[in-house]
């Protein structure tokens, strides 16, 4: 999780340009999440818990900006595909 905050605030304005905040914010709480997970402080359902919140304030903020500004959609970035898998 710590490697996606850096990365998010590393490649965040070029990539997701005026929503960069949002997604930085996003990453630096789902860090948070992880180091309550590896402290024992999370269980693991409360941790998936805690990212799927995050994600949902995340997708509302979006949308609120969007709305309130005009600007096309965030690039929605996808993951790679797993190389070791078989087709």
């Amino acid at each position: 999780m710590t490697c996606f905050a850096k990365v998010t605030q590393k490649y965040g304005p070029e990539t997701y340009g005026a929503y960069e905040p949002i997604y930085e914010k996003g990453a630096a709480e789902s860090v948070d999440a992880a180091k309550h997970l590896r402290e024992g402080l999370f269980t693991p359902d409360q941790y998936k818990s805690e990212i799927g919140l995050i994600r949902e304030e995340e997708e509302s903020a979006v949308m609120q900006k969007q709305a309130q500004t005009g600007l096309p959609a965030p690039p929605i970035v996808l993951p790679t595909p797993n190389k070791t898998s078989t087709p």
